[in-house]
C-alpha cells in the first residue's frame, strides 16, 4: 500500500476506528485493510453488515422508486472519503442527506458516521439542510409480505450531528497521527473485545492472559484492569482489604493451587435430579434486518437448526438426531414435528443456557400453535447444564473467569472447537442469514459445517455431563 493510499481515510476506517482503535492501528501496520478488500480478511460478522446494508438500501430503492433520488454517491477531498447511500431534494427537506444503516435503533456510532459523511461533503462544497438515517423499525413484525414502509424508519439526525462535528476532527486527528506514524503505543489504543466483529480482537494477536492475570477476574474486568494499572500484576498477590465475591475468592484460590474446585455436594444433588432418558439439545438461530417469515420481527432470532443426543440409559448407546431448515421456504413446522418426534415425551432436555432454548421453543410454538402445548412441555423438562459452572459448583483454575461452553468443554471434557470450519455461534448465525438474504441455497460444505458445530455443542453437553458424574461417582436416578 503506497503513502498516499495510507493517508486517506474513508467512511469504513472511521467506523473501525471508532469501534476499536487498536483493530484500525493493526489494519494500517499489517496491511490488511488492502487484502481485506475483497473479503478475504474481513470479520465474517463486518461482512454480514455490509450484506444488511445492502438488502436495506434495495428496500429503500424500491420505496423511493419514482423520486429523485441519487444512491452511493461519493465524496473525496483532502485525505478523506465518504459515500452517502443517498441524496434527494424536495420542497419540504430541501437537500437531503441519507445513510442506510441496519441496527433497529439509531445508534451513537450511526450518527457519527453522518457527522463524518457531512463533513467531508462540506470539503467538497456540498451542503445539506437534513441529514437521516433509515433503519428497520424495532418491533416490526412481518406478514405475508414485508411492508418497505413499515419496515425502514427515517430518523432525524441534522442537528446531533452538527453538534458531533467537532468530535469528528478529534477522532481524524488520533487517526492521521496514527497513519503518519507520530503515534506509536498501541497498548494505549481501546479495543473492543468482539472477536467475531474485530479483525484485532479475532486475531492471536490479542493474545489470551495468564491464567492469574488480575483482568480475568470473573465479572470485574474493571477492577483487574485498576490493578495491572496500579502494578498489581497476579491474582495472587492482590492488595490486602480489597472485596471479592464468593465466586471471585473460588476462582483466586483455584488458581493459587493450580486445581480445579469441585463442591461434590452441590453437584451430587444437580446430577440426582437428572432423568433418563437424558436428552442434550441445541439449537443454532439466524437474525437478520429483513424477518425471513410471517410473523418474525426484526433482528429476531429464529431456530434453523437443531442436534440432540440421547442416552436412553446409563452406559447405553447414543441415539444423534438432527434437522437443518432450507433457504427457499419455510421449514418450522416441519421442524417441530420432527423435534417433537426426536425429543419424546420422557427424560431431562440438558441444554446449555436455558433461557435461549427455552425462547426458541416458546417462539416455535407462537409460529405453530397446533403444536404449543407440546413444545411447552419440553420446556418444563428443560435442565440448565450451565447452571453447576455458573454457581461455582465446578471451577477450572484455567477458566480465566469466563464460564462459556467454549471455554469449559476443552477443560473438562479435553475436545474443543478449534477443528471445525465454523466454530461460534456468530458464525452459524451469520453463514445461514447470509444465505437467506442473499436468497441462494446453502453450499454442502457449509451445511456440513453448520451440523458439525451444532452437534459439537450437543454431543459436548454430553461429555461435561459425563465428566460431572464422574466427578460425583454417582449416576442420575433412571
Amino acid at each position: 500500500m503506497s503513502e498516499t493510499q495510507q493517508a486517506v481515510i474513508d467512511l469504513e476506517q472511521f467506523a473501525t476506528f471508532l469501534s476499536c482503535a487498536r483493530n484500525y492501528y493493526d489494519q494500517l501496520r499489517s496491511d490488511r485493510r488492502r487484502v481485506g478488500a475483497a473479503g478475504e480478511l474481513q470479520p465474517m460478522g463486518t461482512r454480514y453488515r455490509r450484506l444488511c446494508r445492502a438488502a436495506l438500501l434495495e428496500r429503500l430503492r424500491t420505496l423511493l422508486a419514482g423520486s429523485s433520488a441519487e444512491y452511493e454517491v461519493q465524496f473525496t477531498a483532502n485525505g478523506l472519503c465518504a459515500c452517502a447511500d443517498v441524496i434527494m431534494r424536495s420542497d419540504s427537506d430541501g437537500r437531503l442527506l441519507g445513510l442506510v444503516r441496519s441496527g433497529s435503533w439509531c445508534k451513537r456510532s450511526y450518527v457519527m458516521a453522518a457527522a463524518f459523511t457531512v463533513l467531508v461533503a462540506m470539503e467538497c462544497g456540498v451542503r445539506f439542510d437534513r441529514v437521516v438515517i433509515y433503519h428497520p423499525r424495532r418491533g416490526y413484525v412481518r406478514g405475508e409480505r414485508i411492508d418497505n414502509g413499515e419496515l425502514l424508519v427515517r430518523d432525524d439526525v441534522t442537528v446531533t450531528a452538527a453538534a458531533l462535528t467537532e468530535q469528528v476532527k478529534v477522532v481524524l486527528r488520533r487517526m492521521r497521527s496514527i497513519a503518519d506514524g507520530s503515534f506509536d503505543a498501541p497498548e494505549q489504543l481501546e479495543v473492543c473485545g468482539r472477536p467475531g466483529e474485530c479483525g484485532y480482537c479475532g486475531s492471536e494477536a490479542a493474545g489470551k492472559p495468564a491464567i492469574d492475570d488480575p483482568r480475568t477476574l470473573f465479572l470485574g474486568a474493571r477492577t483487574g484492569r485498576d490493578l495491572v494499572r496500579n502494578g498489581t500484576l497476579s491474582l495472587c498477590d492482590l492488595p490486602a482489604g480489597i472485596k471479592l465475591t464468593r465466586r471471585q475468592l473460588i476462582q483466586i484460590d483455584a488458581v493459587r493451587q493450580r486445581r480445579p474446585y469441585v463442591d461434590h455436594r452441590l453437584l451430587s444433588e444437580f446430577v440426582a435430579g437428572l432423568r433418563y432418558p437424558l436428552r442434550f439439545l441445541d439449537f443454532e438461530a439466524f437474525s437478520a434486518p429483513l424477518p425471513p417469515f410471517a410473523g418474525t420481527r426484526v433482528w429476531e432470532h429464529v431456530p434453523f437448526l437443531y442436534t440432540l443426543q440421547t442416552v436412553m440409559r446409563p452406559g447405553g448407546a447414543v441415539r444423534q438426531a438432527r434437522f437443518c431448515g432450507t433457504v427457499a421456504r419455510d421449514y418450522r413446522i416441519r421442524m417441530v414435528r420432527r423435534l417433537l418426534r426426536d425429543i419424546g415425551e420422557r427424560g431431562s432436555v440438558i441444554v446449555f443456557g436455558r433461557d435461549f432454548e427455552a425462547r426458541m421453543l416458546q417462539r416455535l410454538g407462537s409460529w405453530v400453535p397446533q403444536y404449543a402445548a407440546a413444545l411447552k412441555s419440553v420446556g418444563e423438562r428443560l435442565i440448565d447444564l450451565s447452571l453447576p459452572f455458573r454457581e461455582f459448583w465446578y471451577y477450572h483454575h484455567e477458566q480465566r473467569g469466563s464460564l462459556s461452553m467454549k471455554t469449559v468443554l476443552p477443560l473438562l471434557a479435553g475436545i474443543g472447537y478449534d477443528d471445525l470450519a465454523i466454530r461460534n455461534g456468530l458464525e452459524a448465525n451469520v453463514t445461514f442469514a447470509a444465505a437467506v438474504l442473499g436468497e441462494r441455497p446453502l453450499l454442502r460444505a457449509q451445511r456440513r459445517a453448520l451440523l458439525s458445530y451444532c452437534t459439537r455443542d450437543s454431543l459436548g453437553m454430553m461429555l461435561m455431563a459425563e465428566a460431572l458424574m464422574r466427578l460425583c461417582h454417582q449416576s442420575p436416578s433412571a
